[in-house]
């Protein structure tokens, strides 16, 4: 309904401009004039520092919520800082974006202030090791402390020429993934590097990887499939230390991995995916933990969720705390947990075609 009134009020200003004056249209045409507020954009990530969460996305869009999700709020930052990642450094979050500038702040997310970065590169993927950050870009990955100093750098050979940019970092190693079936293995000691032809290793469903997750033991997860077109992705282990693949698990998620991503939570695997619900057309969400001895993902949440999605695009999901989890993806779309996943809502969902903002 409120588009609507949007959409007469538009057309009554454009028919009053005929008889306005040149200074009144410019006047009217004056972006400082009016506050802009992005309804839809991909988001990347979410975080957490104790008393405030915050989720982040492209567009410069960051939305917190100070009583775990009774009440959200947006703040924009410049379109052109695409945030890629923000974590907590005590009360603080700090922050890196797709290039150039680093953000912080220390207002619980209020108000943010952009720092330059010493590397110019164009990141892609950032991961969270300990006091440090490190960003994978086309050629190398940068090391920066929480201050949004450079304190390191790996130079990548090959360069990561995929699509996905998917990234997992151990103790040792760091690994990625540059082209299709392939994983390559940089050793963080010796600064060598190592390739994997995943299909030469028998691994048929390792043709597409799109995200790499690593647990505290430095096994490396793969969601990867053996067919883009078809979609059905598959969960396979992979131990650089000992160069070993893992069995084949079916993870019943769609669409070339879209709709569903990997976590560690409790020092466990989790999966989050988009499944059919009892509407037809529509999903819901399953959250599962992998079985270590049966190696089925096993659903934990008790109940669908109140509102139901159409495909979605999951891009990130992440355990704050051992009881709130956050999900964020395309089209500005945000589930959470607060009680371990058992029930999760959708706090906001905005596809083409349709408007759906919930809460307040």
């Amino acid at each position: 309904m409120m588009m609507n009134r949007m959409l007469v009020l538009l057309v009554c200003a454009g028919a009053s401009v005929i008889a306005w004056s040149q200074a009144d249209l410019f006047d009217l045409l004056d972006e400082r004039q009016y506050h802009r507020t992005p309804l839809s954009t991909a988001l990347l990530g979410s975080s957490y520092n104790g008393s405030t969460i915050v989720v982040y996305g492209e567009g410069g869009v960051i939305v917190r919520t100070r009583d775990l999700g009774a009440h959200w709020e947006q703040f924009n930052l410049p379109d052109s800082l695409h945030v890629l990642f923000i974590t907590n450094d005590g009360n603080r979050f700090v922050g890196l974006c797709h290039r150039w500038f680093g953000i912080v702040s220390d207002d619980n997310g209020q108000s943010w202030s952009t720092r330059p970065l010493a590397d110019t590169a164009d990141y892609w993927q950032v991961i969270e090791e300990g006091d440090y950050l490190l960003a994978l870009a086309r050629d190398r990955v940068s090391v920066y402390d929480k201050e949004l100093r450079l304190v390191d750098t790996y130079w990548l050979n090959p360069p990561d020429s995929s699509d996905v940019h998917a990234l997992a970092v151990t103790n040792r190693y760091i690994v990625y993934s540059p082209a299709k079936g392939t994983l390559v293995v940089l050793d963080r000691e010796q600064r060598t590097t190592q390739r994997i032809d995943l299909l030469a290793k028998g691994c048929s469903a390792c043709s597409d990887i799109y995200q790499l997750i690593t647990d505290a033991s430095g096994m490396v997860y793969l969601l990867s499939t053996p067919d883009r077109s078809t979609g059905a992705a598959y969960l396979i282990s992979y131990d650089p230390a000992r160069d070993i693949l893992g069995d084949t698990i079916p993870t019943g998620i769609r669409n070339f991995g879209r709709e569903g991503k990997l976590l560690i939570r409790s020092g466990k695997l989790h999966l989050l995916r988009a499944a059919p619900s009892s509407i037809a057309s529509y999903d819901s969400l399953v959250f599962a933990q992998l079985d270590p001895n049966t190696r089925q993902f096993v659903q934990l949440n008790q109940s669908p969720l109140e509102r139901y999605l159409r495909r979605p695009n999951i891009i990130n999901v992440r355990a704050l705390t051992e009881r709130i989890i956050v999900a964020v993806g395309q089209s500005k779309f945000i589930a959470a947990s607060f009680d371990g996943g058992v029930h999760w809502s959708l706090v906001s969902w905005c596809p083409e075609g349709g408007l759906y903002l919930f809460g307040d």
